[in-house]
């Protein structure tokens, strides 16, 4: 044993005397405003709704309906477009007919060609690794 002095630390002691939580939960602390918000109807209370709210909401979603297939085919379109522009094979007495793109068979194929591809990288993976 040493006779130097050293500090102990009561830790309930301290909790005892300066009570940190009357200090966040206590008479000291102000609790914020609530903020103001709209509250979301439930999905079975539409009727809940304003009138002017779901008129925008069906004006909106019946404009934007179709909006994402229509820019994958004009993109497919222009994409033919430029195809056959580029082709050094095609003159002026040639006639070229532009069809327009189909979504749905394009998301067939793109599904068939990611199944093929994952088919091969299976059988990739199956076969053993040698350096």
């Amino acid at each position: 044993m040493t006779r130097s002095r050293r500090a102990c630390f009561d830790v309930a002691n301290v909790l005892e005397t300066y009570q940190p939580r009357a200090r966040t939960h206590g008479h000291l602390f102000v609790p914020d405003p609530p903020t103001p918000c709209v509250k979301i109807a439930e999905e079975g209370n539409q009727h809940d709704m304003p009138k002017e709210k779901t008129a925008f909401t069906n004006a909106r979603d019946s404009h934007y309906e179709n909006m994402y297939q229509k820019a994958q085919q004009m993109a497919k379109e222009m994409e033919q477009m430029e195809k056959f522009a580029a082709s050094p094979s095609l003159d002026a007495s040639q006639n070229v007919e532009l069809k327009p793109a189909d979504p749905e068979k394009d998301k067939k194929e793109s599904e068939e060609k990611a199944k093929q591809a994952r088919k091969k990288y299976d059988e990739d993976m199956a076969k053993p690794f040698s350096c």
